[in-house]
């Protein structure tokens, strides 16, 4: 076990210093990852104060609130990267801005520091929903039925797609920054009527194109959460799949999981192996599905450039992404696929409110993992667990109670 802090700067190891961007749930559990693999603290930037990585003795934490423009980005990280030498330092992104930005400035970066992620071509293949759902159907990877729209042609193009429709944005990046009535991350149209109201909002502030897409039937124990690390020689290193069991009811936070059960699926491993390797994808990377009953097909639904804020549970099945990460780019180690094995239930809401979501079968698998001690919860964590740290959790266990309440389950 390395000691935190070597060097002058209270964090980082004597080989490297990790620099987390983010500071959400996401970035708590890639710090936590460093900190369960050589006990160091690590450096963790982004641009709000949010109570996920606050009051931490794993986390030496600087907010900047203009860190997401290009110019004050890259500076900070080159200025930061000088500082640490000889040590390298490695970069490593929790939000989908982050991420961006990284891959974009690519080039130089690489010059000051290690950015283990794609060039920008297969970026942009991949980050854009329209290209991405190309891809898929390039690879062999089944899709949902989809139509993509713009401001000028909604009203007018067919869509071939039967209502009740998804709507979404192709660019979630942009999206997430917009402000407007009735603001939902995914909206659901049932009628024309409300498939014109939902554009029309939507274009009043937005420019880009939109994805319209056939609701797959089925609730959310029909989704499935996929992590996985491809290594520098573009060769999958593990793959951890999951079942969701339930998700967030906040209008700003659907698609967010209360809990998944995390165990093998060979079908969906085989999928997204075959995928990331076609593509020469590298670094991290987590894609979303659903089961879809009417043809017993898995269906794909996005893909993220970096592990998702669910990541912890891929701990939880026994893959430290940090170590991953630096035997690859650091020490320059070979490692070959290992196979996910455990079942494990990861959860960030309370038990109750979990509970409450599901149905009575799935009350008793979530009973017996609990009974067993077989879960994981990101932001608990015993090894950073002092007073104020033990405040932050149990209000972020209120939050998830109050939406539960607020926005009950349809």
């Amino acid at each position: 076990m390395r000691k935190p802090g070597e060097g002058n700067y209270g964090y980082g190891h004597k080989d490297f210093v990790p620099i987390i961007l983010g500071t959400d749930m996401n970035a708590y559990g890639m710090a936590r990852a460093f900190h369960e693999a050589y006990g160091i603290k690590s450096l963790v930037i982004g641009i709000g104060s949010l109570h996920d990585t606050a009051h931490s003795k794993i986390i030496h934490r600087k907010v900047m609130p203009d860190f997401d423009t290009p110019k004050v980005f890259t500076k900070t990280l080159i200025d930061l990267a000088k500082k640490h030498l000889p040590r390298p330092t490695i970069v490593i992104s929790c939000k989908d801005e982050y991420s961006l930005l990284l891959i974009k400035n690519k080039k130089l970066l690489s010059k000051h520091m290690i950015v283990p992620y794609i060039d920008e071509p297969l970026m942009k293949k991949l980050w854009y929903k329209a290209d991405f759902y190309k891809m898929c159907e390039k690879h062999g990877v089944p899709c949902p039925k989809t139509t993509v729209v713009n401001k000028h042609d909604y009203k007018t193009l067919r869509v071939n797609v039967d209502f009740p429709r998804i709507i979404k944005p192709s660019n979630s990046a942009t999206y997430l920054k917009l402000d407007f009535l009735g603001k939902k991350k995914v909206f659901t149209a049932q009628t024309w009527a409300g498939y014109d109201t939902i554009l029309r909002n939507v274009y009043a502030v937005y420019d880009e194109p939109m994805i319209v897409q056939e609701v797959i039937p089925g609730d959310y124990s029909n989704e499935r959460s996929v992590h996985a690390y491809v290594g520098r020689d573009h060769k999958v290193k593990f793959v951890v799949t999951g079942e969701a069991l339930a998700g967030d009811t906040h209008p700003h936070f659907i698609g967010n999981h209360l809990g998944i059960l995390v165990k093998p699926d060979e079908e969906l491993t085989a999928i997204v192996k075959k995928f990331l390797e076609s593509v020469n994808y590298v670094g991290m990377a987590n894609l979303d599905f659903k089961y879809d009953s009417r043809d017993g097909k898995i269906k794909a639904f996005e893909v993220n450039i970096r592990q998702g804020r669910s990541s912890y549970y891929v701990m939880a099945a026994g893959f430290n992404i940090a170590q991953y990460y630096i035997n690859d780019w650091v020490y320059h180690r070979k490692s070959t696929y290992a196979p996910a094995t455990k079942t494990v239930l990861w959860l960030p809401a309370p038990f109750y409110v979990l509970r409450r979501s599901v149905s009575p079968a799935t009350k008793k698998q979530i009973d017996k993992l609990r009974k067993s001690k077989t879960y994981a919860s990101t932001l608990k964590y015993l090894s950073d667990y002092g007073p104020s740290r033990r405040f932050s959790f149990f209000r972020n266990q209120a939050r998830y109670l109050i939406n539960f309440l607020r926005y009950p389950q349809q």
